[in-house]
């Protein structure tokens, strides 16, 4: 997880300062239970993104039942990236990306046809 990466980056960059900062509206419901995995990762880094696409702190936004964050509306954009987003965030484990290769398969198939050009490095799933 995220944790691992910054004691592994200590361990060969022993100047590297890092500060550990967590806030419960980034994490994930199974991270906060204490039951994290590599998705809930995911569903943080999603999170962080749509903060900044809509400008605004998470925790102000209202909520559906079952938990998910109502942020669509404060963006105009792709449909298919938001989308993607919504899968990053999934409330329930089971209906959100296991990994990054997921993610970023989907951002290929979906953008792909529109830009060839989308990703700042090639790709190849």
């Amino acid at each position: 997880l995220i944790s691992n990466l910054d004691i592994n980056l200590e361990k060969y960059y022993p100047s590297y300062n890092t500060v550990s900062v967590e806030d419960r509206v980034y994490m994930s419901p199974e991270k906060i239970r204490g039951r994290a995995s590599f998705s809930s990762d995911i569903y943080s880094i999603g999170m962080v993104i749509i903060s900044m696409l809509i400008g605004n702190i998470i925790f102000e936004l209202e909520e559906e039942e079952n938990g998910k964050i109502i942020w669509e509306k404060y963006v105009n954009i792709n449909q298919n990236l938001v989308s993607i987003l919504n899968k990053m965030i999934a409330v329930d484990v089971v209906d959100r990306y296991k990994n990054v290769e997921e993610i970023l398969r989907d951002l290929q198939q979906f953008f792909s046809l529109e830009n060839k050009l989308w990703l700042p490095f090639p790709f190849f799933i």
